[in-house]
């Protein structure tokens, strides 16, 4: 299915996805008026499988580095980077301790982290939501 501006005109697959984020960063759908702004720094791939990581199990405090970084088959340097991004933006906190004479990281999303997330979630479904909708009035 081809997207279209809001002519009707076909769009090329660089220009719709163009139209498409320039859509969501005016905050504005033929849809609705509220603003639905999808927070970056959640957005990316990554960061998104990371935090997922971290609020999906209820009681889950806090995971070890490394146990992400294998579990999302991330090299270490991709890794650090990322959760730094998430660190920097206080959404996540790491901690070092040894056990066993042996250092280990934590990784665990903060009160932030879990607010920030959570509400990146509900306008990710606000979206879905739409498209969902715009999809049942053209009767797909």
């Amino acid at each position: 299915m081809a997207a279209a501006n809001g002519e009707g005109q076909a769009l090329t697959p660089g220009e719709g996805w163009e139209a498409i984020h320039e859509t969501m960063e005016r905050g504005r759908s033929s849809m609705t008026d509220d603003p639905i702004v999808l927070n970056e720094t959640f957005h990316q791939p990554t960061r998104l499988r990371i935090m997922t990581l971290l609020t999906a199990e209820p009681g889950t405090d806090r995971l070890a580095y490394t146990f992400i970084q294998q579990t999302l088959n991330l090299t270490g340097g991709n890794m650090t980077t990322h959760l730094r991004k998430l660190e920097e933006a206080g959404y996540v906190a790491m901690t070092k301790e040894f056990h066993e004479a042996k250092p280990r990281t934590w990784v665990e999303a903060t009160p932030k982290g879990r607010r920030g997330f959570a509400e990146y979630v509900a306008d990710l479904e606000a979206c879905l939501a739409m498209t969902r909708q715009a999809a049942r009035k053209r009767g797909e």
